[in-house]
């Protein structure tokens, strides 16, 4: 079993299930509604624990209602919680979420406040075969990507919102959405986004597209992995489902294509349910998936 480490965001969501995205300052009434653990760390954290990794999720919570839910979550799915910083002053991440009826959602995320700056806690990182990080907290970030680099362990960005930071790019592999290559460079054409960057690094650096599939750079060249074809149900957290599953395909051993095939199944499955990490693929579904679709 191979061991990831993610640093990243770990909230809770609430969910509303509506018709369409409510829009104006008026009162809507959802269909439905779930309360769920969220974020992008910690849902990556849960989907590699699903998949069949050893994972440690690295977050910063405060002492609150909101992080009991939290670590609750993660030690039921299996989630490793030994790095997880709880500030006695501190609140908590959490989102509001409107999922409607084609499966799209929008996202209203409070960050938290209070919660530890303290980075040393970071310095000794060990016995690890691929780490993912987002981008939510720079300092600790910084830390965490000197040492993988140092120790040559593959390590994953998820540009979900990319930042001008110069520490990106100590990463080995640089996984961008759409809106996050756009937010990095300016240009609307994703092709010429990833163009854009590509030109000037050397890491191995792609964009997830969605039903567009992923677009990556090779040997210079900017090529397609397609995504497969589904009727997606919710695609809430279907991104931090890819970065899980790349990145522990990377620390099992695979290249980025096998890698990025099998993140994008993993995805998709999660898409074709409803409930939030309930509907987190697992390792043999994801295979079987594969195998149905000749790949």
């Amino acid at each position: 079993m191979k061991t990831v480490f993610v640093f990243g965001m770990a909230v809770v969501d609430f969910i509303h299930f509506v018709s369409e995205i409510p829009r104006g300052g008026l009162k809507h009434r959802s269909n439905d509604a779930e309360i769920c653990g969220g974020g992008t760390g910690a849902n990556a954290a849960v989907s590699i624990s699903r998949l069949g990794g050893r994972s440690l999720l690295c977050t910063r919570v405060g002492d609150d209602l909101i992080a009991n839910i939290i670590l609750r979550d993660l030690k039921q799915e299996g989630v490793g919680i030994d790095y997880v910083r709880r500030s006695k002053s501190g609140n908590s991440p959490f989102s509001s979420i409107c999922v409607d009826k084609s499966g799209e959602r929008q996202i209203v995320s409070y960050r938290g406040s209070g919660l530890s700056e303290d980075v040393d806690w970071l310095e000794n990182l060990q016995d690890l075969d691929a780490c993912l990080v987002d981008l939510r907290w720079p300092e600790g970030l910084e830390v965490v990507l000197r040492q993988t680099r140092s120790r040559g362990i593959p390590t994953v960005v998820d540009g979900e919102r990319a930042d001008v930071l110069d520490t990106i790019w100590q990463a080995s592999h640089l996984a961008f959405s759409r809106q996050g290559i756009q937010h990095l460079t300016g240009e609307t054409i994703v092709i010429d986004a990833l163009r854009s960057v590509a030109s000037t690094r050397t890491n191995w650096i792609c964009v997830t597209d969605g039903e567009n599939g992923v677009h990556r750079v090779k040997n210079g060249k900017i090529e397609h992995i397609p995504a497969f074809d589904i009727e997606a149900m919710n695609t809430l957290g279907a991104g931090d489902v890819w970065h899980g599953a790349f990145t522990l395909r990377l620390a099992e051993g695979v290249d980025e294509d096998e890698a990025a095939i099998f993140a994008n199944a993993a995805a998709a499955l999660k898409c074709q349910r409803i409930n939030g990490r309930a509907s987190f693929p697992r390792r043999d579904e994801v295979d079987a998936f594969l195998d149905s679709h000749g790949t």
